[in-house]
């Protein structure tokens, strides 16, 4: 008989292996994925998600943190603020889990980790996420996309500076993410690079820049 995992517990454990202890995104999760082979498929699938998502738009899910929080984000314990991030991103980007679920959720597994001083913080927090963060208009390209600002220079120098990604004039909207990645060419004067922005392997807060 196989023990009931928590999903959610495992991909706060892989954040915090990758940010908090500089650990390679993709072995992480593929140690994680092979020391729980009997996990179903809509578990695997889920936790790959939420662990690789959370990485991808980490730039993103920070600022609108913020917008919520008295408490920026690089000033949260390190559990909280993986967890708050994490939980973000389930509410903006998957549809398919409602907001009051992430919630309880969130408060359960800071509790749980022995921070049921800071379940109401987290909770008040969510909530207002949850409501608001529609109409947080985002300052540039490189909160808007989450990149870096270095690629989004070298973008806007080659190409120019795009018209606002949204009709709403900068508030975010949820967006397939379909493409496994997103590729570009840049000029850096003495060569030139491909450079593929892949999710997950999260070095630079959003993907990582694989130049070649």
């Amino acid at each position: 008989m196989t023990t009931k995992v928590n999903e959610r517990a495992l991909v706060l454990e892989m954040l915090l292996a990758v940010n908090e202890e500089g650990q390679y995104s993709h072995l992480v999760l593929r140690d994680v994925l092979d020391k729980y082979q009997y996990l179903g498929k809509q578990e695997r699938a889920f936790l790959t998600r939420l662990m690789e998502g959370t990485l991808e738009r980490q730039l993103t899910l920070d600022y609108v943190i913020d917008q919520f929080s008295k408490t920026r984000v690089k000033k949260m314990k390190p559990l909280i603020r993986n967890l708050m991030r994490m939980s973000v991103y389930q509410i903006m980007y998957m549809d398919s889990v409602p907001d009051s679920a992430v919630c309880n959720e969130a408060v359960k597994l800071a509790r749980k980790r022995g921070f049921s001083g800071l379940s109401g913080f987290v909770n008040g927090v969510l909530r207002s996420v949850a409501r608001g963060w529609r109409e947080v208009r985002f300052p540039n390209l490189s909160v808007t996309y989450s990149m870096p600002e270095w690629i989004v220079d070298i973008w806007t120098e080659n190409y120019g500076e795009e018209k606002d990604p949204s009709d709403s004039g900068g508030t975010y909207r949820r967006k397939p993410a379909d493409d496994p990645y997103q590729s570009f060419r840049c000029d850096t004067g003495r060569t030139r690079k491909q450079t593929e922005i892949r999710r997950g392997d999260s070095t630079c807060g959003s993907g990582t820049a694989v130049c070649f």
